[in-house]
């Protein structure tokens, strides 16, 4: 039923009695299939040397081979290895956390992935005598990329795919964010599908509910995209020219990869997912017409099936398909026939993921560089929100997925990645102007109920991250900024910042910080960096933010990590 406010008595008592239906779910899943989770993240990273270019191959020649292919099956265990794959190119690597039924746990795996990551790259360091590094987010230098940029462990499907990515798009591909999939868990599914009213049909199964109910969350899940952009937003550098060099500048924009990462509107359809049967029917229709080729539909919101089906698609390589030849075992049709045969894989590959049964949303909108408690607050708010749209199907709606409401979407989350919590964007529900983050507001206070009845509310207590919100006016520090910092400041790093704790607050100093330090630096939320004013959100582990009059005076602040010069290496290509 919905949750309306007009009979507080009977949704307190509809909502406790989803959140207990919720905990019994869970603790019945954990019995029934303890590696299952509700949760779980694909974390991109691309790796870098130590003059920040990205890393090509190892070696020359016809033995040079993709500097992730070395990193993968050289300086991995196997048991790890198992936890990455691939990406576009030669410096991009992909690590996976397992679903876990606790957010908690969910952000815990990937920080200790990224320490093994750490461990890896300094064993490599020291093999080739050159500090390398992991970035998130989009480059920072410019690169010309190819075919020859595809690392070679890709097998011809895949490759084939990929290359024609690459003609596409360029060197736009090489952006590294995080993926976000959640899911219900499977027992509340099963006795929501045995349990439903008299009144509606009882000829399906479960596969064919569970697709119409995680359409549905996709669909409805679009509208909160471009907060979920601006919550996250980390990458607010990009590349330059200055004087006839490549420069790092710090741009004004709080996500510089939304921004730079492709987001064709011909694959964005209106009504794409307003039903299970249209969503089929749309999705066929772009592979008919060439538009979606592949794994290619990079919308921030998109229903998913798990992985474990798409590992039976067919996979094959061109030596396997030349032996084949070779032996006479299958005669080739035609002189072009691994071509052929390749477009043949991809395209049954893809419709059959299509019709693969529907098992978890996936968010693609997040970046990397947080302090834990952000980041876990980022996820319970992701899957608290999930629970909501389930459980309240008059929550979310109405639903604009026609051709205005896609071109007001796609509007909303280019402001959040200009502006991030700063931006104005249109309501997704009435189509009013409104601040990001008092739509924030508004989306904690519709899930706030939910959590303070299930086990989350300890996290969302314990991190103290979103429910101390303090909007604070740009007007109210503005003209104070302006002066020291020469302009107005539209950056985040200025106005009611995130400050990297422990840089000095003069510009000279924050030019002169090195990219990796950004995200090694514990980010700390504080008031503007420049003028003091507010209180922003505050972590509990941290003092009190310190009052305008009370500031410690600016200090030259030197990076704890020494910059070295680039050293020539054998997998950079010259």
């Amino acid at each position: 039923m919905p949750w309306s406010p007009a009979d507080r008595a009977a949704s307190r008592r509809e909502i406790q009695r989803f959140a207990e239906r919720v905990r019994h779910a869970r603790r019945t899943a954990i019995e029934q299939n303890p590696f299952g989770g509700t949760t779980g993240l694909e974390i991109e990273w691309n790796l870098l040397d130590a003059a920040f270019q990205p890393l090509q191959r190892v070696g020359a020649g016809r033995a040079a081979r993709s500097f992730a292919d070395v990193f993968r099956e050289d300086l991995l265990p196997e048991w790890l290895a198992e936890r990455t794959q691939l990406e576009v190119f030669h410096w991009m690597i992909e690590w996976t956390t397992r679903p876990h039924y606790s957010s908690w746990l969910t952000v815990a795996e990937a920080r200790l992935l990224e320490a093994c990551q750490i461990n890896a790259l300094h064993k490599a360091s020291q093999a080739f005598g050159e500090r390398l590094h992991a970035w998130h987010g989009n480059l920072l230098a410019r690169v010309n990329v190819g075919h020859g940029s595809i690392p070679g462990g890709w097998n011809l499907a895949k490759r084939r795919y990929l290359e024609r990515c690459v003609d596409l798009y360029g060197a736009t591909l090489a952006t590294a964010g995080i993926h976000v999939n959640l899911t219900l868990p499977e027992p509340l599914l099963a006795w929501d599908f045995m349990h439903r009213p008299a009144a509606s049909a009882r000829n399906g199964h479960l596969d064919s509910f569970k697709n119409r109910v995680y359409i549905d969350l996709t669909r409805r899940m679009r509208a909160f995209s471009a907060l979920f952009i601006a919550t996250s937003a980390s990458t607010p550098l990009r590349v330059d020219q200055r004087h006839g060099k490549p420069i790092v500048r710090l741009s004004s924009f709080d996500s510089v990869r939304s921004l730079t990462f492709p987001s064709p509107e011909a694959l964005d359809l209106p009504g794409l997912y307003r039903s299970y049967k249209e969503y089929l029917r749309l999705s066929y229709d772009l592979v008919r017409r060439g538009v979606r080729f592949g794994n290619n539909n990079w919308t921030p919101v998109r229903a998913r099936s798990f992985a474990e089906p798409v590992e039976r698609l067919i996979s094959v390589s061109s030596e396997q398909l030349e032996a084949l030849y070779r032996q006479g075992l299958y005669a080739p049709e035609e002189e072009a026939s691994l071509e052929a045969m390749a477009r043949r894989v991809v395209e049954q590959n893809l419709r059959a993921r299509i019709d693969l049964p529907m098992a978890r949303v996936e968010l693609r909108t997040d970046e990397g560089g947080h302090p834990f408690d952000l980041d876990l607050a980022n996820l319970t708010l992701k899957e608290l929100l999930l629970l909501r749209l389930y459980a309240d199907r008059s929550f979310g709606r109405p639903v604009h997925d026609d051709d205005a409401g896609m071109r007001r979407f796609r509007r909303n989350e280019a402001a959040a990645a200009r502006g991030g919590l700063r931006s104005q964007i249109e309501n997704p529900f009435d189509s009013r102007r409104i601040g990001m983050r008092s739509f924030l507001k508004w989306t904690l206070d519709a899930v706030t109920p939910l959590a303070e009845r299930l086990a989350s509310l300890a996290t969302w207590r314990r991190s103290r991250v979103w429910p101390t919100v303090s909007p604070i006016p740009p007007s109210d520090c503005e003209p104070r900024c302006v002066g020291r910092w020469g302009g107005t400041p539209t950056s985040r790093w200025t106005c009611c910042a995130w400050w990297p704790r422990g840089a000095s607050r003069s510009w000279h100093a924050m030019s002169s910080v090195s990219p990796p330090n950004f995200r090694r630096l514990a980010r700390k939320p504080t008031a503007c960096a420049t003028c003091g004013i507010g209180r922003a959100i505050w972590p509990t582990s941290s003092p009190a933010p310190p009052s305008a009059s009370a500031r410690r005076p600016a200090r030259r602040w030197r990076s704890p990590i020494p910059i070295r010069r680039p050293r020539s290496s054998t997998w950079r290509e010259r």
